[in-house]
């Protein structure tokens, strides 16, 4: 009975995940495209690069806050109300964006910077914490076979959104698309793999490892080129799309389908 009841635990522990998927890179798709065409339609793309350093600064800042909750308190419990946090911003964001949609488009760029790739490895570490090993391997492939999915999803929708309503109503969808993977990642369940120990394992400091290890430095050299590398050409290409299209509708639609594209 107990092994029946285990294995439909991780049944529908499978199920959530990969809906949690999903829907997870259908946000981030339709939430990229609805972040850009929002900016650049209220801002010239020569303010771009100065929000796109805000919101790299407050990237980092937020990758150290979200590691040091999640050793705390463990990603069941800190990745389902950061969904939580960043739909009830999503849904902000809708309220006033009639009356402050400059402010709007910059609040709601820096939030996909900060919540973006900070909620998605999080998932991967509910996925990891919840599944044993043996069971990760077939589950994993299956969940990032629905995050391709949720690629295609995501630009479908902001694409059919846009052109029946407008970007203001992409706010809404992508509120509720945050709750429900709130409610979703909290479904997969606690971690399975035991009580966490108290006693941390003692680690050099990244910075002294970086200064000591030339093999390190020569990636942390590559990866600063890659990522200038790849700010020029975002630019460059934001630049293009503002100058081709005008209405905030036609942008998100392009954006929506370019970034399915790429997912």
């Amino acid at each position: 009975m107990n092994s029946e009841t285990s294995a439909h635990g991780t049944r529908a522990a499978t199920l959530f995940a990969l809906a949690s998927a999903t829907l997870m890179i259908a946000h981030q798709v339709a939430g990229k495209a609805t972040r850009d065409a929002v900016f650049l339609s209220h801002f010239d793309v020569t303010e771009l690069p100065k929000v796109v350093i805000t919101a790299a600064i407050l990237s980092m800042v937020a990758v150290v806050l979200m590691s040091r909750l999640l050793v705390v308190y463990g990603p069941w419990r800190v990745i389902p109300s950061a969904f939580g946090v960043s739909a009830v911003l999503f849904i902000a964001n809708w309220w006033f964006f009639d009356v402050a949609a400059e402010k709007v488009a910059i609040a709601l760029y820096l939030q996909m910077a900060i919540f973006g790739a900070v909620l998605i490895s999080g998932f991967w570490s509910v996925v990891n914490e919840r599944f044993d090993p043996h069971t990760a391997k077939h589950t994993i492939a299956k969940v990032a076979a629905a995050a391709t999915l949720g690629g295609v999803l995501g630009g479908f929708i902001v694409g059919r959104v846009a052109s029946a309503l407008d970007v203001r109503s992409m706010l809404i969808v992508l509120g509720v698309l945050h709750l429900a993977c709130a409610y979703s990642v909290r479904s997969i369940g606690e971690s399975r793999r035991g009580p966490r120990t108290e006693r941390q394992p003692e680690l050099q400091s990244g910075i002294e490892l970086l200064v000591t290890n030339r093999y390190l430095q020569l990636m942390a050299l590559l990866m600063v080129l890659a990522a200038v590398l790849a700010a020029l050409v975002d630019y460059a290409f934001k630049a293009a799309a503002a100058d081709r299209f005008t209405s905030g509708e036609e942008l998100v639609t392009f954006f929506g389908q370019f970034y399915a594209a790429v997912g």
